[in-house]
Formats: structure tokens, C-alpha cells, sequence
């Protein structure tokens, strides 16, 4: 991701993941009155296994966690010495 717009994707992110966090308190309770205790932890763990999945299968999302400063060309490494 460019610097230029690096902040503005973390606060993208943050910004949609409140949203989303703003019903979910409200969806929770309503799964628990109707269906039980555990439905909201079910849904839950039904949504992150999805969303796993969906990451490991989409094209590319992967291709540089490990080392992503290694495809950055204007990275340099902290103990290298600048001329």
C-alpha cells in the first residue's frame, strides 16, 4: 500500500469496523433471547471461519505477509549504513 494513503485505509478500516460493531451487541441478544445462549457464539465462530476462508482463497490477498518490507524498494534495513 502507498504511503500517501496509508492512513487514510487505517482509518477506512477502523472506521467500518466500528459500524459494524455499533448492531452487533443488539443481533447478539436477539440470537440469544430466541435461540439460546450459545447461538451467538455459533454464528460467531461460523463468521470467522468463513471470513478464513475467503482470505486463504483470494487471489494474491497472501502474497507478502511474511516478509512485506522485503518487496518495498525503498525499504533499508535498520542496520545498514547510509553512504
Amino acid at each position: 500500500m502507498p504511503a500517501e494513503i496509508r492512513a487514510t485505509a487505517i482509518g477506512s478500516y477502523t472506521f467500518v469496523l466500528g459500524l459494524a460493531a455499533l448492531p452487533a451487541s443488539t443481533m447478539a441478544g436477539l440470537l440469544w433471547d430466541s435461540i439460546g445462549h450459545a447461538a451467538p457464539f455459533w454464528v460467531s465462530a461460523a463468521l470467522m471461519t468463513a471470513s478464513a476462508v475467503g482470505l486463504a482463497l483470494a487471489p494474491g490477498c497472501h502474497a507478502g505477509l511474511r516478509y512485506p518490507r522485503q518487496h518495498d524498494p525503498h525499504y533499508r534495513r535498520p542496520h545498514a549504513r547510509v553512504p
